[in-house]
């Protein structure tokens, strides 16, 4: 078996945006109509985008935003994380996750960062397994359905010193 070339991950630029946007409309498809939110999303001040790359190349993206609840401190809204189909399987989905959690680890020393939570379908297996490799957890939120008529599930993980204590939901 070769070696895959080590995924680098980096903030994304504006110069991005299109291939942030094509292949989330792209990956997202089974789950409705994704470039209008993709867009808008990257176009908020406060939302971040980082790419993943493999030798140069644009092979994912995560964006992540931040709210305010009842309960005190931020929370982290994890809205897309998206993988070429031809990358996907090749460590580049765990690479994103990997950057998103050490970055706000290192943010929660300087804000109050609570928690990170993110939505996906109930019949995607192969993210929820993921997403569980790095501490997140269903929340029993009832959240409806995306577009597609997937159940959305919804999942968080806390971060800082509450990360030991499983998923936190709001208030």
């Amino acid at each position: 078996m070769v070696a895959l070339p080590p995924v680098r991950i980096r903030a994304a630029s504006h110069r991005d945006r299109a291939s942030i946007v094509d292949l989330g409309e792209e990956v997202f498809r089974p789950f409705g109509a994704y470039r209008k939110a993709i867009t808008d999303w990257l176009a908020t001040p406060g939302v971040h985008a980082f790419v993943a790359e493999r030798n140069g190349r644009f092979c994912g993206a995560l964006i992540v935003a931040f709210t305010r609840e009842e309960a005190p401190g931020l929370w982290a809204e994890l809205l897309a994380v998206e993988v070429l189909p031809a990358d996907q399987g090749s460590g580049v989905g765990k690479a994103l996750l990997a950057h998103l959690v050490d970055w706000l680890e290192d943010l929660h020393q300087r804000q109050p960062v609570r928690a990170v939570r993110l939505s996906t379908a109930d019949d995607n297996d192969i993210a929820q397994a993921l997403f569980r490799q790095f501490g997140f957890e269903a929340t029993g939120e009832h959240a409806g359905r995306y577009d597609g008529g997937q159940v959305i599930v919804r999942m968080a993980r806390s971060v800082g010193v509450d990360a030991s204590r499983g998923p936190v939901t709001p208030g």
